[in-house]
């Protein structure tokens, strides 16, 4: 199905099947899509905003450089979900599944996280500064990479300071391996 474009302000799907819909660049302000099935959907570039999509099902989905605001995402599965530099905004996030999702530059700000499932979540230059209700247990199940940021409150946890400064010093190597060697060249 392709929405691509679309705007789909007020629009009502609720528990509509919308697998692999093309929906890049959709407009669904005030939707309600209260568990609807949008597995391996095109959302990239997608605007959300108070958009209802608890219970919902988003794995494999791709919101890259979407922007989420004041959603409602409450118990939604997003196994696999690409949030690549997306915004998410004032969102409830409360017992998601974000298993495996993948979070490379996103940002979640003022977001609630409580008893969201993040195992196997890859967080990589995520920032996660001003998420709100987020454990040490949730952080320590992600893939924490370099340039992570955590709320204060947890990066005072011990585990969870070692795992950041795993993943640091983890980075540093790496670009040092791929410098190339410098040869002498003789004369």
């Amino acid at each position: 199905m392709n929405l691509r474009g679309a705007f789909m302000e007020y629009a009502e799907l609720p528990a509509t099947d919308l697998t692999g819909a093309q929906m890049e660049k959709c407009h669904l302000e005030n939707a309600d899509l209260t568990g609807a099935v949008l597995t391996q959907a095109i959302l990239k570039k997608a605007r959300l905003y108070q958009t209802s999509l608890d219970l919902a099902d988003l794995s494999k989905a791709k919101l890259n450089y979407a922007i989420v605001r004041n959603c409602g995402l409450g118990a939604a599965t997003m196994r696999g979900v690409n949030l690549h530099s997306a915004q998410v905004i004032r969102t409830d996030l409360e017992r998601a599944d974000l298993s495996q999702a993948q979070m490379m530059v996103a940002k979640f700000d003022k977001s609630w996280l409580n008893n969201a499932i993040l195992t196997g979540a890859l967080l990589h230059g995520t920032d996660l500064s001003q998420a709100r209700d987020l454990e040490v247990d949730q952080v320590l199940a992600a893939k924490i990479k370099y340039n992570t940021k955590l709320p204060p409150d947890l990066l005072a946890e011990q585990a969870v300071a070692a795992r950041v400064s795993q993943a640091e010093q983890e980075a540093r190597k790496r670009a040092r391996m791929s410098v190339p060697k410098q040869t002498e060249v003789s004369e």
